[in-house]
C-alpha cells in the first residue's frame, strides 16, 4: 500500500502525487491557492485587465513568468472576476465573452484587422477591451517582418512599417534626422495637378526590441 502523505494523510488524491501542481500536498496547495486568490483580488482594475490579457492571449508569457503557478493564477483570476463581476464588468466581458482573434497570416488579413479596429473605434457603443485581442494579433504580425510593407492602403494613401537600418544605440534625434534624409518624401511644386508624385503625410518613429522602426504615411498627388 502506498504510504500516506505526512502532511495531509491522503493517498491517491494528494497533489504531491497527482494533479497539475506537483510538489504540493493538498494542504499546501489549498493554502497557496488561497494566498494567490487574495493577491489577485487586491489588484486594481487596470492590473486585472493586464493579467487577463496575459492569461488569455499569451500562454508563453505565463509559462515563462508564472511557471508551475500559471494554473493557480488562472484559477484565482477567474474566481475573482466572477466574485467582482459588477466592479470589473469590462474585464469580465473581455475574459469570458470576447473570442480570441485568430493569428494573422498575411497582409490581407492584416488589412481586415485594421478595418475592424477603425470601424470599432468610430462606434460610440463599443468598449476598448473588445479590441485587445485583434490589436495583439496585429502587433504580433508586425513584429515579424524586417522589410517595409503596407499595413494600410487607402487608395491614394499608404501607411508602411519598416525596421530602420540604423544602429540601435542612436538617439531619437539621430534616428529622426536619418529618416528625414533617407525616407521622407517631398513633392516638387508644380503648376499642374495630378502629377503622380509621392509625398510624406506623416511618420512616427518607435523602438521595438531595442531597434528603431517607423510608421510612414505617404500619398500620391492625383
Amino acid at each position: 500500500m502506498e504510504k500516506s502523505c505526512e502532511i495531509c494523510a491522503k493517498r491517491d488524491n494528494c497533489k504531491r502525487h497527482t494533479g497539475f501542481l506537483y510538489g504540493y500536498c493538498n494542504a499546501e496547495f489549498e493554502a497557496s491557492q488561497d494566498r494567490v486568490t487574495k493577491k489577485v483580488y487586491d489588484l486594481t482594475a487596470a492590473q486585472h485587465l493586464g493579467l487577463a490579457v496575459k492569461v488569455k492571449e499569451d500562454p508563453e508569457w505565463c509559462r515563462e513568468h508564472l511557471g508551475e503557478y500559471a494554473p493557480m493564477v488562472q484559477k484565482a483570476l477567474e474566481k475573482v472576476l466572477n466574485m467582482r463581476q459588477a466592479e470589473r464588468l469590462e474585464v469580465w466581458k473581455y475574459y469570458f465573452k470576447t473570442r480570441t482573434w485568430p493569428t494573422i497570416r498575411n497582409r490581407h488579413e492584416l488589412r481586415v484587422a485594421f478595418e475592424i479596429v477603425k470601424i470599432a473605434e468610430e462606434a460610440d457603443d463599443i468598449s476598448n477591451v473588445k479590441l485587445i485581442s485583434v490589436k495583439r494579433a496585429i502587433r504580433n504580425f508586425c513584429r515579424r517582418p524586417t522589410e517595409p510593407f503596407a499595413i494600410w492602403n487607402g487608395g491614394d494613401s499608404v501607411t508602411t512599417v519598416e525596421k530602420l537600418p540604423i544602429p540601435d544605440d542612436w538617439s531619437e534625434e539621430e534616428a529622426t534626422e536619418w529618416f528625414k534624409a533617407n525616407r521622407y518624401c517631398e513633392a516638387t511644386p508644380s503648376p499642374f495637378d495630378c502629377t503622380g508624385q509621392i509625398f510624406t503625410i506623416g511618420f512616427k518613429l518607435f523602438r521595438r526590441r531595442g531597434s528603431w522602426w517607423a510608421y510612414h504615411g505617404t500619398a500620391m498627388d492625383v
